[in-house]
């Protein structure tokens, strides 16, 4: 069962709808996929047509907005800085994109590939372990060379910590905002009002290379940002674009449901309990992340934060909100709430709201600072020692996550780069590093079929992997860090 009715009056009158979605072949328990109803080969499987993943592509390049890798905490002061962190001041660093698949080599953490967000969520997960009586100042460095992720954790996060709304009304906005293809024409008019209040207080100067703005948070602490001016510009576009909400929904249907992607869907679906195939599926076709059983009618206003100026669908269709967080969180948080689990997008919506309000409640108790920047990561690390985005400094941060520069440049150059960086007099400091293509160009590393299912071979090549990498990272790791 997806849902949960508060008697029986409730269920008999909501009963025309739910029965059709009670009765859905998803739903039982011997659903197969259309390949295996067809009695045919599915297309992920070698010999079949080229894998196309549909969405946006600006520049050649998908657009992520989502995380789908699980939240991580940066700090974890339980297992480093322990008691003294409840007084302790920290500087943090996120540079935004990264994947999974960790191992730990003196203080160095690898990890494997499958690209990812800089959106919020990691920030959001530090912050909410902290310790709950924390009296020190806490100053991040928030940077993601995107202008449309950049720009949107900026919305996202004004909308969240701003004053004029209760924590609860802003964090289920916030959550919308972030997850949502659709709106309410409240929600809608209040993304309106912080977009204004953001961007019409002088912050793009022509003429100006780079556009600062500030703005207090509930807290003692400020919220700022650095971007580049003709960038900020370009991504301004989207929320002041006047498309309609019925082309913008056919453009994420066009990518989200695909008909050459049914075998990809189907794969996914085959991988879930039922009740998760049809929330999936709901999601899928909805754009809403909520309860399975709440009414989407009254959302008729798009989310322009998960559109292009034209009304295109920025994201690809492989994406998924869930993949952002723990799924054991997760369903403890509906449970909290009363969510059936099978619910699995209704637990979602809660998970991720109760974690923006206790953030946001963190950020009016505590002292923290978020500097949000929008340049290239190796940008950051020669502006930094230059005291070019202050406070932050050489030698400052008790945290660094370098996303997955290491793929480009290498893991020797990213040490040479950011360890100078890391706070030496702290020796909890950590850099993170990323590792989202490095597999590619190493023999025995992939699968030509990837259908193929081995999940023994899978993990006896990530093993060996892993061990290759960590082995040839040993001695440029204990040289720079030594």
């Amino acid at each position: 069962m997806l849902v949960k009715y508060c008697g029986k009056a409730c269920q008999i009158a909501h009963w025309s709808k739910h029965r059709q979605d009670c009765g859905h072949p998803q739903l039982k328990a011997n659903w197969q996929p259309a390949w295996v109803t067809e009695n045919r080969n599915p297309a992920f499987v070698g010999g079949g047509p080229p894998v196309v993943q549909f969405g946006r592509k600006a520049n050649h390049s998908p657009t992520y907005v989502w995380g789908n890798v699980t939240a991580i905490d940066c700090l974890n002061v339980a297992r480093n800085e322990g008691s003294a962190a409840r007084t302790a001041d920290f500087k943090l660093c996120f540079a935004g994109k990264f994947s999974c698949f960790a191992v730990a080599i003196f203080r160095i953490f690898i990890i494997f590939p499958i690209t990812a967000s800089g959106d919020i969520r990691n920030l959001v997960q530090t912050i909410n372990r902290l310790p709950s009586d924390y009296s020190g100042k806490c100053d991040i460095l928030f940077n993601d060379k995107s202008p449309i992720v950049a720009n949107r954790n900026w919305i996202i996060l004004y909308a969240l910590l701003q004053h004029t709304i209760p924590i609860p009304g802003a964090a289920d906005l916030a959550a919308h905002f972030m997850y949502s293809a659709a709106l309410s024409p409240v929600a809608s008019a209040h993304l309106n009002r912080c977009v204004s209040i953001l961007y019409g207080q002088g912050i793009i100067q022509d003429g100006q290379t780079f556009a600062t703005g500030s703005l207090p948070t509930r807290g003692e602490g400020a919220l700022h940002i650095m971007a580049m001016t003709e960038e900020m510009k370009d991504f301004l576009r989207m929320p002041l674009s006047t498309y309609r909400f019925e082309d913008a929904m056919k453009s994420m249907h066009s990518a989200m449901l695909h008909p050459s992607r049914v075998d990809y869907r189907d794969r996914h679906l085959a991988s879930l309990m039922p009740g998760h195939r049809m929330a999936w599926t709901r999601h899928q076709q909805t754009g809403v992340l909520g309860p399975y059983s709440a009414d989407t009618m009254h959302l008729t206003e798009p989310n322009r934060l998960l559109f292009a100026a034209d009304g295109e669908w920025l994201t690809l269709d492989s994406a998924n909100p869930l993949q952002g967080w723990d799924v054991s969180a997760v369903l403890a948080s509906g449970k909290r709430h009363g969510i059936n689990p099978q619910d699995i997008s209704g637990c979602l919506f809660f998970h991720v709201k109760d974690e923006f309000e206790e953030f946001a409640r963190r950020i009016e108790r505590f002292k923290i600072n978020i500097h949000l920047t929008q340049f290239d990561a190796g940008m950051v690390s020669k502006m930094i020692p230059q005291d070019f985005i202050k406070p932050f400094s050489s030698g400052c941060f008790d945290r660094i996550e370098t996303s997955n520069l290491a793929d480009y440049i290498g893991p020797a150059e990213v040490i040479d780069c950011w360890a100078p960086l890391l706070n030496r007099h702290n020796k909890h400091a950590t850099l993170f590093m990323y590792f989202m293509n490095w597999h590619t160009s190493q023999p025995g590393a992939q699968f030509e079929d990837p259908g193929a299912g081995n999940v023994q071979k899978s993990q006896d090549v990530m093993e060996k992997t892993a061990a290759a990498l960590v082995g040839a990272l040993l001695p440029s790791t204990m040289y720079n860090l030594k």
